[in-house]
């Protein structure tokens, strides 16, 4: 029943304020008599130069008599008639004043601030707030940005995202939506796009495992297992990333390209022998297979990737193999792998800084397994 007492609680609290000011108002009206120099009662006008006068020089009155002269006078406090009003109208006052400072500053006042200015406004204390975006988002919708203007908003999030870890790097609950369509816009460059996509998704590629293994009977081969994966995701149809092991390389004194194929077309024996032929790396866990057998020693191994940006009705490429990307980012992993009497030993991504160094130790020969 608190909703009851919410009529009690106004009239108290009213009182409480109007109470003082009351008070205030009533002895700031009550006339106090105050001494004065003699005047005439009738007109007010100053005795002291005429004191020895029947009659008063400017009205003539008489002022002999016992009522003709006024030596004090009534008047308001206006001391208290001030602090009264002050009193009175001071929340009205602090109202006008807030509203009239918030709408010159703050969130109220960003669908009149200028582009360049709501721009460079944009840092870490609001990147993460709604705000912005939003009127950002406003603007364009209606065709208010330019290309260059909606580059500059990307880069200044692209760095924002550079300076948090790597697993804190989304989900982006308030620009997701501006960033998906300025990323469909078709108005922003290939290398801010790059940019944003390596920082927002990192290094989405981690290797788990190597070992050999006897294929259809007849050869080695070396089974590579992977996984292709990003923390967050981009939403409100944003483009998504597709993975693509595109080659391997044996590095040497001559370069020696590697023919591989991937563990779904097994059960047909079918071969990816073109090794320029890229292979697509599903969500998650994926094998393949090195279709070279590699003497003891240590090597260095090159994979090259690349990740493609599609937007998501025309994402799976197996479908739609000619769909223009909207965006290709490439990289190259060099792993350094020791091949021993019992298989593989110690596996080491030579470039990846952003997980340790070793994936794997001592994978032994696996037994004979039939397609």
């Amino acid at each position: 029943m608190p909703i009851l007492y919410f009529p009690i609680y106004l009239l108290v609290g009213l009182l409480i304020y109007l109470g003082p000011a009351t008070v205030l108002l009533y002895f700031g009206l009550w006339r106090k008599m105050r001494l004065s120099h003699p005047r005439c009662a009738k007109c007010r006008y100053d005795l002291r130069t005429c004191w020895d006068q029947a009659t008063c020089p400017e009205c003539g009155s008489d002022i002999q008599k016992s009522d003709g002269v006024m030596f004090a006078e009534r008047g308001l406090q206006k001391p208290l008639l001030v602090i009264a009003l002050i009193w009175l109208t001071a929340p009205v006052l602090v109202g006008i004043v807030t509203l009239a400072v918030s709408q010159t500053t703050g969130i109220q006042a960003l669908p009149r601030t200028s582009t360049p200015r709501l721009i460079a406004a944009l840092n870490g204390g609001n990147m993460d707030e709604p705000w912005h975006w939003q009127e950002l988002e406003r603007r364009m919708l209606n065709g208010d940005l330019s290309a260059e203007q909606i580059n500059a908003c990307l880069v200044k999030l692209t760095e924002h995202l550079k300076t948090k870890q790597p697993a804190n790097r989304g989900p982006l609950h308030w620009a997701n939506k501006f960033i998906a369509d300025i990323l469909n816009s078709g108005k922003v460059t290939d290398e801010n796009m790059v940019d944003f996509f390596e920082t927002y998704y990192g290094y989405p590629i981690r290797f788990t495992s190597f070992r050999i293994s006897q294929r259809y009977k007849r050869n080695e081969v070396m089974k590579v297992s992977l996984v292709f994966y990003h923390s967050w995701e981009l939403r409100n149809n944003a483009p998504e990333p597709q993975c693509f092991l595109t080659d391997v390389v044996l590095e040497g004194d001559t370069p020696t390209p590697i023919a591989f194929e991937s563990l779904e077309f097994r059960a047909i024996q079918q071969q990816r022998d073109d090794h320029a032929v890229p292979i697509s790396l599903d969500f998650g866990l994926s094998d393949l297979y090195l279709l070279r057998v590699l003497p003891e020693a240590e090597h260095v191994l090159v994979f090259s990737f690349a990740i493609r940006y599609d937007k998501p009705v025309t994402a799976n490429l197996k479908q739609n193999v000619s769909q223009r990307p909207v965006c290709i980012t490439r990289k190259d992993v060099r792993v350094k792998v020791l091949i021993n009497k019992v298989g593989v030993g110690k596996v080491t991504v030579l470039n990846d800084a952003e997980k340790p160094e070793t994936v794997s130790t001592n994978m032994p020969r696996a037994m004979p397994q039939t397609p």
